[in-house]
């Protein structure tokens, strides 16, 4: 049931974002991104998702995104049988698979512009779910503390845009990004294992493609 509630919250903000912003898109487009954390459970994430470019003014944007991330990570911990009190442990491998949903809104103001290129810079806030699974070498359960509800992030981001075709509206672009998550999903003791926990970062880079209804 708690799962049927957060995929109906998420739908019901998706379209309240999306179907507003699509009657005043200048833009949309496709992308895909890989990011690194000092997080074990998010060192190397990959995703692919979709965005809707505002233009509001001629030098400043706004763009609605969504994407999908998805992490997979290996680590030697302490697996038991019980955890209050801990019972039967021994250490042995554990295989961790991370996914996040993440819907974000982003401003961006030109820098930089000239009839093949453009460059800008921004930031905004997202609003990601955070979901883990872990098995282990036994079968039983490792212990850790997972992130299930959703929790807001902020970026900032650096964003070349190319158009290589001059008679063609389609756009090229390559972002840098700084992403920070804050999550809650802290051990309650020291006998279970919470990575989820604190302010954690993202830094990666996003490659773009676009077409332009308003060329």
């Amino acid at each position: 049931m708690a799962a049927l509630t957060a995929r109906i919250a998420w739908v019901s903000v998706a379209l309240a974002l999306v179907l507003p912003a699509l009657t005043a898109a200048q833009e949309v487009g496709g992308i895909y991104s890989v990011r690194h954390s000092k997080l074990l459970e998010l060192e190397t994430t990959t995703g692919y998702g979709a965005y809707v470019r505002l233009a509001q003014r001629p030098s400043f944007n706004v763009r609605l995104s969504w994407e999908r991330l998805r992490s997979h990570s290996s680590r030697i911990g302490r697996v038991c049988t019980l955890y209050a009190p801990l019972v039967s442990c021994n250490e042995e491998r554990v295989e961790a698979d991370t996914r996040i949903r993440r819907a974000a809104v982003t401003g961006a103001w030109r820098v930089l512009r000239s009839p093949v290129f453009e460059l800008e810079a921004g930031g905004g806030v997202g609003l990601n779910a955070l979901r883990s699974t872990e098995e282990t070498e036994s079968g039983r359960w490792s212990g850790i503390s997972v992130q299930m509800g959703e929790n807001v992030g902020f970026h900032a981001e650096l964003r070349g845009r190319v158009r290589p075709f001059a008679d063609a509206p389609v756009v090229l672009e390559v972002a840098v990004e700084e992403q920070r998550l804050f999550l809650d999903a802290c051990a309650s003791d020291t006998m279970r294992y919470g990575p989820f926990c604190g302010t954690k970062g993202l830094r990666g880079i996003r490659l773009g493609i676009g077409y332009a209804l308003r060329y």
